[in-house]
């Protein structure tokens, strides 16, 4: 089944909304606040973590499609307190059929990712020291695919809906945190080339998996050969905790796909959304966590 037909009113709230981000792109609206010389496509697509593609179709005033997710847009063009921002976010609504104030979903009682759907296995043994005693051995073990047929409970207009899914990860973020150890240098995490990461992905201590991939997603294990986490003292003193974490932006590390329709439409797009950013932990770099183990290293011998 496809995408129902879009009224009149819905088609004119589109192509106003396509005309602000039009103009903004224009005048060079930047969320310091200053005007400088206008976005080029390239450039705002890769402000907002899109594709020029995207971008194109967001501008286009006689045939404009609703971005699924303003708030990168908003990101780029606005101050946090700017009155444009409040006035483009309430058109972002109207052309998707929504009230000036936020609507259902809202509420939901999901705090971990891991209740929405599992598409990683991380597993991480305790760590031992090296042979030398300096360096800190963490193996584990990452395993990725695209979790199928997944399921959740949602209230739209205060109406409960159910939301099936199919959901994998497109681009996962590897990290691994702590404040008394750090990955050692000539490692994946430092400089070491690997064939499924991208080395010139930058983020404190984490790599981004590139594959291998089907249908856009990561999957399998893409640092079997990889097994150990190998770290060394950051600074002196301290035996504090590992962090080893699976993470994603939820604008562009997701490959999430409705089951019954395709493509879903906007409400459906605007569910999947609320599903991704309710109530699931979020580091300082916005990137959502989606699976998590912490580990100590060994206690020194008496």
């Amino acid at each position: 089944m496809g995408r129902p037909p879009i009224s009149v009113e819905l088609r004119a709230a589109r192509s106003h909304l396509a005309v602000m981000i039009d103009e903004a792109i224009k005048q060079g609206h930047r969320a310091s606040g200053l005007a400088n010389k206008p976005w080029t496509e390239q450039e705002f697509a890769t402000a907002v973590r899109g594709h020029v593609t995207n971008v194109r179709k967001w501008r286009n005033r006689d045939n404009p499609e609703r971005p699924v997710n303003i708030q990168p847009i908003l990101n780029a063009f606005y101050a946090k307190d700017a009155p444009a921002r409040n006035e483009m976010e309430q058109a972002w609504r109207r052309a998707g059929g929504l009230d000036d104030t936020p609507s259902e979903p809202r509420e939901m009682t999901t705090r971990t990712f891991s209740e929405i759907a599992a598409p990683v296995d991380l597993l991480v043994n305790q760590p031992e020291m090296d042979n030398q005693g300096v360096n800190l051995i963490v193996p584990y073990i990452l395993r990725l695919r695209v979790a199928s047929g997944c399921t959740i409970e949602a209230k739209v207009d205060g109406q409960p809906v159910a939301m099936t899914f199919d959901i994998g990860l497109s681009k996962p973020w590897l990290q691994v945190q702590s404040s008394h150890w750090q990955p050692v240098n000539g490692s994946i995490f430092r400089s070491k080339p690997h064939d499924n990461i991208d080395i010139d992905a930058t983020w404190k201590d984490a790599v981004l998996l590139t594959g291998p991939t089907e249908n856009g997603c990561v999957v399998g294990q893409p640092l079997r050969d990889e097994p150990n986490i190998v770290m060394e003292p950051a600074g002196s003193g301290g035996d504090g905790r590992i962090v080893v974490s699976v993470k994603a932006d939820p604008e562009t590390g997701f490959m999430l796909t409705a089951c019954g329709e395709a493509p879903p439409n906007d409400r459906q797009r605007d569910i999947i959304h609320a599903i991704l950013n309710t109530g699931i932990p979020r580091d300082n770099d916005k990137r959502m966590e989606i699976a998590s183990v912490t580990v100590y290293p060994p206690k020194p011998k008496d």
